[in-house]
């Protein structure tokens, strides 16, 4: 499959299967309601989950483009947090909370 922007990388999973926004976003349901709405506001969503898969380096690996692979993911995953806390800080939207894994 043909992917689009200047990556040409798809939305698609390997399998094919799309991202659906109500799999990352939450706090779009209206309080009280029943099942799915049949509407649903995605713009009043007041949670979302992002997870951002990065190349994968052997962390006892020896290997120079090893090394330097896994200090620059270290580095963009640092970089990212510290724009996410000060986003959330002029945002006023209080602490995010920001888990690694």
């Amino acid at each position: 499959m043909k992917g689009i922007g200047p990556f040409k990388k798809t939305c698609l999973s390997l399998g094919s299967i799309p991202v659906q926004p109500y799999w990352i976003l939450g706090g779009f349901i209206p309080e009280g309601e029943v099942g799915f709405p049949e509407n649903p506001e995605y713009n009043k969503a007041t949670a979302i989950i992002i997870q951002i898969i990065l190349d994968n380096y052997d962390s006892l690996s020896d290997d120079p483009d090893d090394v330097r692979g896994l200090e620059r993911a270290m580095e963009w995953e640092e970089t990212l947090i510290n724009f996410l806390k000060e986003f959330s800080a002029v945002m006023h939207l209080g602490n995010p909370l920001i888990e690694r894994y």
